[in-house]
């Protein structure tokens, strides 16, 4: 692809969110999950509105009782909740990953 600074041109000029996400995944080793990770460690602006969903969410998802047919479903869940919450995805996604013992044992009970 010419480097790694074409590589970093290249990635930054895809034009949304889903675009950057396919982007990444054309490298070997990185998925759905990771390549949503990418972009909100960075915390590009597009990636402000995505989930990026791991283990963590999922179990988190499990204890709700909650069962979605793919990705995308539950991906609208958790935006759902953050614009809720007056959150961006981002953010919820941060809280869930930092408290989730605290989450799952509210949700417990």
């Amino acid at each position: 692809m010419g480097g790694l600074k074409a590589v970093r041109e290249e990635a930054l000029t895809q034009p949304d969110a889903e675009a950057k996400i396919e982007f990444m995944k054309r490298f070997k080793g990185i998925g759905k999950k990771c390549a949503h990770n990418i972009w909100m460690d960075v915390r590009h602006p597009d990636s402000q509105d995505k989930v990026a969903l791991d283990q963590r969410i999922r179990g988190i998802t499990d204890l709700l009782g909650r069962d979605f047919e793919s990705y995308e479903e539950e991906e609208a869940f958790y935006l759902d909740i953050a614009r809720e919450a007056g959150l961006t995805g981002w953010e919820l996604v941060r809280l869930l990953y930092n408290f989730t013992k605290r989450f799952e044992r509210a949700i417990k009970q």
